[in-house]
């Protein structure tokens, strides 16, 4: 687990591609996680925003870049084999980055209080 509020810290953990795609700042709480479940992995980022608008926009964007779409759905398989979800509710945005399969990128967003229908 790791805290943080700056893109370049993410990047050193967690390379989302060039350019501060999350508009992180020092009012943006982040934690990163890695999960490995039966020897599968994924990562789990929460990030709160100091606004709705913020997280929405962020939320649009970071989905835009790993799943070519909009927050919100179930998890989707990228180009790369792996599960991606992003999902946001009010000021806060959760992502399910590099799943392996379906069900982890699942379980993580349930289990990050995002579940699936749940928005």
């Amino acid at each position: 687990m790791r805290y943080l509020r700056s893109q370049q810290i993410l990047d050193t953990h967690l390379w989302l591609g060039e350019g501060e795609v999350l508009g992180l700042a020092s009012d943006t709480p982040v934690a990163l996680a890695r999960y490995l479940r039966d020897g599968r992995s994924a990562h789990l980022l929460l990030v709160d925003y100091p606004d709705q608008r913020r997280a929405e926009r962020a939320a649009e964007a970071l989905a835009g870049r790993l799943i070519a779409g909009s927050p919100g759905g179930g998890p989707a398989v990228a180009q790369d084999g792996r599960w991606h979800a992003v999902r946001q509710r009010g000021a806060r945005l959760v992502a399910v980055i590099g799943a392996a399969n379906e069900e982890l990128a699942a379980a993580l967003l349930g289990d990050a209080g995002f579940p699936q229908g749940g928005g």
